[in-house]
């Protein structure tokens, strides 16, 4: 109902405060908001590019949303998002992102990437028509393979295997002995983020205290002999 009326959706769960998600729904419903949201990517294969998630929903003031984009190997440095204010109007807004800017020797941003289209995939919905929807996912399901595949990340199609490669003349001993013991660790790591602040420190400036505390005690036996 909130994907068709534009709008959005809160889902409270059993034994949780709903204050906050209450007053979200009366901040959404104080201003006009994004719906029908599309990105359009500026690839020369646009058709076949993945996008997760692939149905932007409604945005408000002061939220944000992630989408990302899997062009495969072109390049892309121009998205143009489109959307439909609450009023009818009709909006448009470029991003531009030059080839300098582009982080060469990285893969974290394509596994991020990559896990989203897995979990749009398993979750997300393409189309509203039921028979539409389950249509678009049969039709990515190799590239959804392929992605995991290429990526590495776990989807309910696939599953990979660590396989051990030794060399000649290595077996169990040798690797046990090659192993660091619990002690080697705990000596390589450093667990006072402050070496600097002792403990020897704090015992010296409670000696003082020691100290007066030991001299008001034989003032008080002096007097009392008295």
């Amino acid at each position: 109902m909130a994907r068709f009326g534009g709008g959005a959706c809160e889902f409270i769960e059993c034994g949780t405060l709903a204050t906050s998600r209450v007053t979200r729904q009366f901040k959404r419903i104080q201003q006009p908001g994004l719906c029908n949201i599309k990105l359009a990517w500026q690839v020369d294969d646009a058709d076949k590019v993945i996008q997760a998630p692939a149905t932007i929903e409604s945005l408000y003031n002061g939220e944000r949303k992630l989408v990302y984009g899997l062009v495969g190997n072109g390049i892309c440095t121009h998205a143009t998002l489109s959307a439909m204010l609450s009023s009818g109007r009709h909006v448009e807004f470029g991003v531009d992102t030059p080839q300098l800017l582009f982080k060469r020797g990285t893969r974290i941003l394509h596994r991020l990437a990559a896990r989203a289209a897995i979990r749009d995939w398993e979750t997300g919905i393409f189309d509203n028509d039921l028979v539409l929807n389950d249509l678009a996912k049969k039709q990515r399901k190799e590239h959804i393979i392929a992605t995991s595949i290429q990526h590495q990340i776990v989807c309910r199609f696939t599953s990979f295997l660590a396989i051990e490669d030794r060399r000649d003349g290595e077996n169990d001993l040798t690797l046990v002995r090659s192993m660091p013991t619990i002690k080697e660790l705990i000596v390589n790591e450093t667990i006072d983020q402050l070496p600097y602040m002792s403990w020897e420190l704090v015992a010296r400036a409670r000696e003082p205290l020691r100290e007066l505390s030991a001299a008001c005690d034989e003032d008080n036996h002096h007097s009392t002999q008295v």
